[in-house]
């Protein structure tokens, strides 16, 4: 009996076996799952933000040149509109946390911050003192210089900080313009490096489209979606809780305005308005509403409310001329710094737990892990 009780299991488990074998599955499931969306990642979102960036550093570049050439209130002030457009280009590619711009540093040359013990700038500062002591001017080379006197805090500090009234006095303004023209070059041309990267024959956009067991990042198109997510995630943890929460704190008391960056030059809330943009931006031209079913429509729906609910909070903030320092100091302004916190939390938690979940994806940990 016990003989043929185990003879028939052995049977059913070779039939079912036998079953399993004659299943087919589509071949690269996975790949026709994403391919398309994170083809529009690349085509539609990621090289026009960076072909953008590129451009405003150009623009940044010359107008920094032409006002070391003729130095003059006007050239100050169309280099300083040149700065906030290069800022506001910066604020959509902070998205974008993997890939070329993590080569080499880039991402740490362009934009040092946070910095918390003022260390960078203290380096800036001895920089600048060093060109000023020069009597012979010297072509500035960053290589071998520490990222923290490179890229945008650095040139903010030169076109916006302490004794930055010298850029129109001639002469005097030697050095510093020179600092500053020396960091523009350096931005665009990090910028251009990483919009070729992506562009170029073969390139990262192509790279991305090729996942496979071959590929050294990305073995299937779920972890390419996941760090896309993932990326967007992370810029929102920053701007929520480092970039907002670490300068507004609890109270106007405990506010402390200099945590935030861009406040030499009041663009924080031009920052914070152009991350969660670029959020928006992205999920839109990915049309990440697609990938889920009609029954869940409604992740994408609370996405794009919450994102609007913090782009109509920043807009009422920066229509009033005060500077970054006194919306802080103001209970109504701090108040509503505050608040904006919460929907630009609620957009992160869209893209770290709600599509992943969707999406069958595992985010795991992010790179401000630690932090």
């Amino acid at each position: 009996m016990m003989r043929h009780l185990l003879k028939k299991i052995v049977g059913i488990f070779v039939l079912v076996t036998a079953m399993n074998m004659m299943i087919t599955f589509p071949a690269n499931a996975d790949v026709e799952d994403f391919s398309d969306v994170i083809n529009r990642f690349s085509r539609d979102f990621a090289i026009p933000a960076y072909t953008q960036f590129n451009e405003m550093s150009e623009k940044a570049m010359q107008s920094i040149d032409q006002l070391c050439r003729q130095p003059s209130k006007e050239a100050k002030a169309t280099t300083q509109s040149a700065f906030s457009d290069l800022v506001a280009s910066w604020s959509i590619v902070e998205a974008i946390r993997f890939g070329p711009i993590r080569d080499k540093n880039r991402f740490e040359k362009i934009f040092f911050w946070p910095d918390p013990r003022s260390r960078g700038l203290r380096q800036v500062q001895r920089k600048l003192a060093e060109m000023e002591e020069d009597t012979v001017s010297v072509p500035l080379k960053f290589e071998g210089m520490s990222v923290a006197v490179q890229g945008l805090p650095a040139l903010e500090f030169l076109l916006y900080g302490t004794g930055n009234e010298t850029l129109t006095s001639g002469i005097r303004s030697g050095a510093r313009c020179e600092f500053a023209a020396a960091i523009s070059r350096n931005i665009f041309q990090i910028s251009g490096d990483v919009l070729g990267a992506w562009t170029v024959d073969g390139g990262y956009a192509d790279y991305l489209s090729r996942a496979s067991e071959e590929n050294s990042d990305f073995q299937n198109n779920s972890e390419v979606m996941q760090s896309i997510l993932k990326s967007g995630s992370e810029l929102l943890l920053l701007a929520a809780n480092s970039k907002l929460g670490s300068s507004v704190r609890n109270s106007v008391e405990k506010a402390k305005p200099k945590r935030a960056p861009f406040w030499r030059s009041n663009l924080t809330i031009l920052n914070l308005s152009g991350n969660v943009h670029s959020v928006v931006q992205m999920h839109e031209r990915m049309q990440l509403e697609t990938l889920v079913s009609t029954e869940d429509q409604s992740v994408a729906d609370q996405l794009l409310f919450e994102a609007s609910r913090v782009q109509k909070t920043l807009k009422k903030l920066e229509s009033k001329a005060s500077p970054w320092f006194e919306k802080l100091e103001t209970s109504n302004a701090h108040q509503l710094l505050q608040y904006v916190q919460i929907p630009m939390n609620s957009i992160e938690q869209a893209l770290s737990v709600s599509y992943p979940e969707l999406l069958g994806l595992k985010l795991g940990f992010n790179s401000l892990d630690g932090d």
